[in-house]
């Protein structure tokens, strides 16, 4: 299962179901979660997390069919489905899923069947944002979907923390708007990337061994080397060199997260991916991420600190 959304966020990676349900727990800051996997799939799972002091925002998914029940944590939750079905047993037949967009409100009941293949993105709000009745509206919850969808697609191309940042607080702002009737379109326009540009990320985000070459990227696109570092700076807000560091670090990222032991050699992930100066592989991580390399490891593990009390269910 290959995910790019916030994938520079990304906290689980092929995670068993056990490590999945204890993430789940971490980030829904209730432990009353239980999980009962179809076994007829891989049970493997992907968690992805930002937060900002408006929420959080999270993608998950999971390769096998499971059913997840116990209770919500206490945040009103706003969840996106992209691949899979999702069943809210017990809902009413008015609660609208037309959408493809699922609410919970703080404390609430979850019993949830979802199919293999399942992918999803979840905002999490504090209660004291709104109340659940403004929200169920096919027209709010479309207008929600909308505006989701345009972020995630903007969210391969934040330029660092700060950014990344400010763009899921405006995204956060934007969806507490159309709960509260006050409609936006900040990200409901769709990026349409010239195809010159899809060819030169493809090539950088694919070939992981391949060392920077602006000539060749240029000529693997079909245009200049200045026309390429103009298209790519204006359309998407990085020079082809930075998105290729960007993708880099995030290989770093991915192979930090599937670390299972308690030795972690930090250095020779980065030498792999060319970053040979140590201090400097740190302070460009931090930049990007808003935590250094030690502290994504960290995080990792606080995540999955109760994954010896999970005890997945046989379905």
């Amino acid at each position: 299962m290959k995910y790019r959304e916030l994938q520079a966020y990304l906290r689980l990676q092929c995670a068993k179901s056990c490590e999945w349900l204890a993430a789940l727990r971490y980030l829904n800051g209730d432990a009353r979660l239980e999980l009962r996997i179809d076994r007829s799939h891989s049970a493997r799972g992907f968690i992805s997390e930002l937060v900002t002091d408006k929420g959080s925002i999270s993608c998950t998914g999971s390769e096998a069919g499971f059913r997840l029940t116990g209770y919500n944590g206490p945040y009103f939750v706003i969840g996106l489905v992209h691949e899979g079905a999702i069943e809210l047993i017990g809902r009413l037949d008015d609660d609208p899923m037309d959408s493809g967009v699922f609410v919970l409100s703080p404390g609430e009941k979850i019993d949830l069947v979802v199919s293999a293949g399942f992918q999803s993105t979840v905002l999490r709000f504090p209660k004291k944002v709104f109340s659940r009745r403004e929200i169920l509206t096919s027209e709010v919850l479309n207008g929600i979907r909308d505006t989701v969808l345009g972020y995630l697609q903007r969210s391969l191309f934040f330029y660092d923390h700060a950014h990344a940042i400010a763009e899921t607080r405006r995204l956060q702002s934007c969806v507490v708007g159309w709960l509260k009737g006050q409609h936006s379109n900040t990200f409901a326009q769709s990026m349409v990337l010239d195809r010159r540009i899809g060819r030169a990320i493809v090539k950088m985000q694919s070939e992981v061994d391949w060392t920077f070459d602006l000539a060749e990227l240029a000529r693997c696109a079909g245009v200049s080397e200045r026309n390429l570092y103009y298209l790519m700076n204006s359309h998407i807000g990085m020079t082809p060199y930075r998105f290729h560091q960007r993708c880099r670090l995030s290989r770093v990222r991915e192979r930090l997260v599937d670390c299972q032991g308690e030795q972690v050699n930090i250095s020779r992930f980065a030498s792999d991916e060319g970053f040979t100066h140590t201090g400097r592989f740190a302070a460009l991580y931090r930049e990007h991420f808003g935590e250094l390399p030690k502290e994504t490891v960290q995080l990792r593990r606080a995540v999955l600190a109760d994954e010896s009390e999970v005890s997945a269910a046989s379905a």
